[in-house]
């Protein structure tokens, strides 16, 4: 069948040129956003995600794609603030999305060009065939109508075969990059949660750690000598100490 279509592509009319042209771009787009997609790094979520725990993600190669990129990122902020870290990683993510997503928007307009370039080229057919009718003065044949046919049907076919893969490939790659950012997403915000709750930890370890030196100078403190109370004590000696917010994001770090 297919095989019939291509030897008799010359009847197509004008219509056949735009079709081939179509034909080859999607071709192409679909072969280089292929490549793409199969060569971007393997996502390996619970390795990551464990790697990141061990503080191991800043020891590995800096790479420019992927979800170690990510993590690296998330490491390299992961003294700031939370919201800082969130829209750092949001612009991250958005980047990523953009490059996977390149130019399949023109796979879907080629597909939904193609059925009506196809259908133009029905209509011309149906034209070419009329005007042979018109112009013939014996008896109608099935051989006079052959010409307009051919071109009628031929271009609608080519136009229906160009748009399913196009179409496919298309929407395909926009499910394959949406299920990718949903699982990378998911891994840097477990990340960003496993950073802040060790921020929580490290500031109730610093007050348990006041906590515990106000008591020991309480009980240090010679009777009836008077003395500054005990929390002033602390807080200076903390102020002086290196429990200050660049402690905080050493224990961080």
């Amino acid at each position: 069948m297919f095989s019939i279509l291509f030897l008799n592509i010359k009847n197509g009319g004008p219509v056949i040129y735009p079709l081939l042209g179509c034909s080859l771009i999607s071709v192409a787009l679909i072969l280089e956003r292929l490549i793409v997609h199969l060569r971007y790094p393997r996502i390996k979520a619970e390795l990551r995600t464990q790697q990141y725990r061990n503080r191991q993600v800043h020891t590995l190669a800096a790479v420019n794609r992927g979800l170690l990129a990510g993590l690296q990122l998330l490491s390299r902020y992961r003294a700031y603030p939370k919201s800082v870290r969130e829209e750092v990683l949001s612009i991250w993510l958005l980047d990523e999305r953009r490059k996977l997503l390149a130019h399949t928007r023109w796979l879907i307009l080629l597909g939904t060009l193609a059925p009506l370039l196809g259908l133009l080229g029905t209509v011309l057919g149906i034209l070419v065939m009329f005007q042979d009718v018109s112009q013939h003065t014996g008896p109608v044949t099935p051989a006079l109508l052959a010409a307009g046919m051919w071109q009628a049907m031929l271009t609608t076919a080519l136009g229906i075969i160009i748009a399913i893969p196009a179409l496919v490939a298309g929407h395909g790659l926009n499910i394959w990059t949406s299920h990718r950012m949903e699982i990378m997403s998911a891994v840097l915000n477990e990340c960003d949660l496993f950073e802040e709750t060790a921020l929580i930890d490290s500031s109730s370890l610093f007050d348990d750690s006041r906590d515990v030196l106000a008591k020991a100078i309480d009980k240090v403190q010679p009777a009836g000598i008077q003395q500054a109370p005990a929390d002033a004590v602390v807080n200076r000696a903390t102020s002086q100490s290196e429990f200050s917010p660049d402690l905080t994001q050493g224990q961080r770090a």
